[in-house]
Parts: C-alpha cells; structure tokens; sequence
C-alpha cells in the first residue's frame, strides 16, 4: 500500500479563495468610494451653509435697494466667497402702518401700504452641488 501524501492546496481550493478575495476587495473599494463622494458633498453644504447669513444680508439690500414700492416680484444674482447664487422674490403682502388719529378733524387717516413681505427663493451653488432655500423677507421704505 502506498500512502498518498496530500500537502498543499487543490487548483479548485486556490480558485474559490481568490473570488472570495476579489469580492472583499471590491466590496471595501465601493464602501470607500461612497464614503469619500459622500464627505465631498458634505463638506461643500457646510461650506454653503456657513455663508448663508452673509449671502442673506447681501440680498436684503438688494431687496431693499430694488423695491420702489410698485412691483410684484424682483430677482437678482451675485458672488460671495466662491458662491454663485441667484434669487426671486414674490411679493406675498403690502400693509402701511396702523391709522394715525387727525388731530384737527378727529377722523383716523389710513397709511399707505409701505411695509411689504417678500418670499425668496434661493439658488446657491458652489462646484457641482446646488442647494435652494427658501424664506421670508420684508422691505419698508428708508427715510431721507
């Protein structure tokens, strides 16, 4: 009787183990992948949200600036920090203040509409990623 020594792998043995192989490798490169797409997205959302009072205040100026009391809707664009951004306004409101009491002849004068509420919409992009925000803003008249 001869005894068969069996060191060693089969070829069947070494194939099975490479596709194993394969498969990990390629499933840690598409978690790595999507990991690194998704902190890339997320550090340019905060780098857009970090410059969202200053890109607001711009705009209220521009509202304020552009506002001569007859329109229904006004838009604009601009450039802050590397951040394109474009804006519509949409009249929602116009109120003047409260009746004011006429002192000679005792009736309440009514105040003309002055005081209008805006809804804005807010495009701002930076690279490829674009985020739109909305929200309400107000314009009145600036005294001489």
């Amino acid at each position: 009787m001869s005894t068969r020594s069996t060191r060693g792998f089969t070829l069947i043995e070494v194939l099975i183990a490479g596709v194993i192989l394969f498969m990990v490798i390629a499933a840690t490169t598409m978690v790595y992948r999507s990991a690194l797409l998704s902190s890339n997205k997320a550090q340019d959302v905060l780098a857009i949200s970090g410059y969202i009072p200053q890109i607001v205040d711009n705009i209220t100026d521009q509202l304020q600036q552009q506002d001569t009391g007859t329109q229904n809707s006004l838009q604009g664009q601009g450039l802050s920090m590397q951040i394109n951004y474009n804006w519509q306004g949409r009249l929602i409101q116009a109120k003047g203040a409260p009746p004011v009491l006429d002192s000679f002849t005792g009736e309440l004068l009514a105040q003309p509409a002055r005081y209008r509420l805006w809804q804005i919409e807010l495009e701002l992009k930076l690279g490829s990623t674009t985020r739109i925000y909305q929200y309400e803003d107000f314009t009145y008249p600036v005294m001489p």
